[in-house]
C-alpha cells in the first residue's frame, strides 16, 4: 500500500462519516506511546479546533480547543506488530478523517513516541502500513 493511496476504511455510501474541515488549523491527532513489558502501549485521539474568544482587554483571540475523543491502553506485553496494526485500524476509522472544502480527504495527524523501540515501530507503521507518523522523543 502506498502512502498516497491510504484512505479511510469506509464502504460505498459511508462518506457521510467524514467530518468537515472548516478551518485550516482544525486537526484530529492520534498520539501513541509505546511500551511492552513494564509499561503499557496506549494512544489518545484528540480533536483540535480553533475558537475565537474575547479576552478581558476586549481583544479577539483565536485559541485551540481540545476534545479528547478516545483513550485506550493495550495489555502489557502486546506484540509491536499487533500495536502497529491496531494503530493502523484506528487511523483508518472514517470518523477521524476530515473533508475540507476542496473535497480531498484528510487523515488524522499521527504522533508516535520514537524513544526506545519506538523508532522500529514507526518504521513498521510507515513502510508496511502507509502512515507517516511524526516521531517524537521525550527527554
Amino acid at each position: 500500500m502506498s502512502i498516497s493511496t491510504l484512505q479511510p476504511n469506509i464502504g460505498p455510501g459511508s462518506d457521510h462519516l467524514l467530518r468537515p474541515k472548516l478551518h485550516p488549523r482544525h486537526e484530529v491527532i492520534l498520539s501513541v506511546d509505546l511500551g511492552k513489558a513494564q509499561d503499557y502501549s496506549c494512544y489518545t485521539v484528540v480533536e483540535a479546533t480553533p475558537k475565537t474568544t474575547t479576552n478581558l482587554a476586549g481583544r479577539q483571540l483565536t485559541i485551540m480547543t481540545l476534545e479528547v475523543l478516545n483513550i485506550q491502553r493495550m495489555p502489557l506485553g502486546t506484540d509491536y506488530m499487533d500495536v502497529a496494526a491496531h494503530i493502523r485500524d484506528v487511523y483508518r476509522d472514517p470518523r477521524l478523517w476530515r473533508r475540507p472544502a476542496s473535497g480531498a480527504r484528510v487523515g488524522p495527524t499521527a504522533l508516535v513516541d520514537a524513544g526506545g523501540v519506538g523508532d522500529g515501530v514507526c518504521d513498521i507503521i510507515n513502510s508496511h502500513m502507509g502512515i507517516r507518523p511524526i516521531r517524537y522523543k521525550l527527554v
